[in-house]
């Protein structure tokens, strides 16, 4: 069934909670034409306060809210995706393990799905990162599940850096695009061979049409959340037109 307005397509949304800030983002880097039905996964009751190993916890725990609710968008009819937005929840299954879960709530839902971990690792590797520099607001063992994940996707990390909390700290005088570009400069610098710069964690980088354009600067494309979902969309929609001034990614669609 289509809907007036998704004459592209309709893509099924598990949000990690009530939040704005990159579903608005995600929305304007698309064209017109693709309908989203939200269902949420209320990812802080499972995650809320929690720090270290039992972070890392609470994200597996969190896995079976976002497959009921997987489950509620697929029985609609209306989905022609499914996507699960978060990436740790499935980053802490590993990449075999993620595979293996979307190959089974695929096969209960009739429709293909696809996570925000999914989508990151093909953005790097479409614009040829196959040794990249991720960065993180997240501390251990946060850091290592995240570089575990790409290893065993075929991508080689050449660090996975924590940066200081934010906002409302000396690191970060003003929490502007201008403070992230200052801290990633840093350690770019202090790596070789870097072929791409991952940030990790849609709320936390502010404006994705500022930041990502302020950091491909260094000379190296930017893997950005929302940016490689709007393209990871696009492609499966077959809508291969470029965008500009959001970064490399989107401009070197198809």
């Amino acid at each position: 069934m289509t809907l007036a307005g998704d004459w592209h397509g309709t893509i099924g949304v598990v949000r990690t909670g009530y939040n704005v800030g990159p579903a608005e983002e995600l929305v304007r880097l698309l064209p017109e034409g693709i309908g989203f039905i939200y269902a949420y996964a209320g990812l802080n009751e499972f995650t809320g306060g929690r720090t270290g190993d039992a972070l890392a916890e609470g994200f597996r725990q969190a896995r079976e809210s976002y497959h009921q609710r997987g489950a509620e968008l697929a029985k609609t009819g209306l989905c022609d995706f499914i996507h699960t937005q978060g990436a740790p929840p499935f980053m802490v299954a590993g990449y075999a393990g993620e595979q293996a879960i979307l190959r089974q709530w695929e096969d209960e839902y009739k429709a293909p799905v696809f996570t925000s971990a999914i989508t990151e690792i093909e953005a790097l590797r479409a614009v040829g990162a196959q040794r990249f520099l991720g960065f993180t607001f997240y501390d251990s063992p946060m850091p290592e599940i995240f570089t575990r994940y790409f290893v065993e996707g075929g991508l080689d990390v050449a660090g996975m850096v924590t940066l200081p909390p934010r906002p409302h700290s000396a690191d970060w005088p003003s929490a502007s695009s201008e403070d992230i570009y200052r801290h990633i400069r840093r350690a770019f610098f202090k790596h070789t061979g870097v072929q791409g710069i991952y940030l990790h964690g849609a709320m936390a980088w502010g404006r994705t049409m500022y930041v990502v354009p302020l950091i491909e600067e260094l000379g190296v494309p930017v893997v950005h959340p929302v940016v490689a979902r709007a393209w990871y969309i696009k492609k499966q929609l077959g809508l291969p037109s470029p965008i500009t001034g959001a970064g490399r990614l989107l401009e070197l669609m198809p």
